[in-house]
């Protein structure tokens, strides 16, 4: 396929899903396409804004006042290009306010019963599941080990036997 037909075909794919998204919204395809239109300049606007924010702090790490000052004023005017976008394309309360998923008069009939919307108590603590106490500063050090309690050799966390005397850990 050349780059042409790509992009031919980019196009009507492109107009195919704004008409489709204008069916779906009721809006008309114009204002469909000019939101697209839009949501692309700003994606820009937004990849400048970076941009300008990165060559400032550049500028600043060189020491370059003139370049520092020039690219500032660029940013603050990209700024006030996108909030131009952001203010003309915002969304209206129409568009954000919710629409109920089920007709009234079915909400009754999928409502959720007592016994789904109640919770299922937890269990109560007993004796043997208590809280792991915080290991003092003196043990923090400590924490990859454990001692044996028949003759008090260090051993590694992962054993299973001490190394010195053969105890069993539990």
């Amino acid at each position: 396929m050349t780059f042409l037909a790509h992009l031919i075909v980019k196009k009507v794919i492109g107009a195919g899903l704004e008409a489709k998204e204008a069916i779906d919204t009721g809006e008309s395809f114009e204002d469909v396409h000019a939101r697209h239109k839009a949501e692309k300049q700003m994606k820009k606007i937004k990849r400048d804004i970076k941009k300008n924010e990165h060559d400032i702090a550049k500028a600043k790490r060189e020491h370059k006042a003139k370049d520092v000052y020039e690219k500032t004023a660029e940013l603050e005017g990209l700024k006030e290009e996108l909030a131009m976008y952001e203010a003309d394309f915002a969304p209206t309360n129409e568009q954000t306010q919710a629409t109920p998923v089920l007709a009234p008069m079915y909400e009754a009939d999928f409502a959720p019963t007592n016994e789904q919307t109640q919770a299922t108590p937890a269990p109560a603590q007993t004796h043997t599941q208590t809280q792991a106490a915080p290991v003092p500063a003196h043990q923090a050090a400590n924490h990859n080990f454990k001692f044996c309690t028949e003759c008090g050799v260090k051993n590694t966390r992962e054993a299973h036997f001490c190394q010195d005397c053969g105890h069993r850990f539990s």
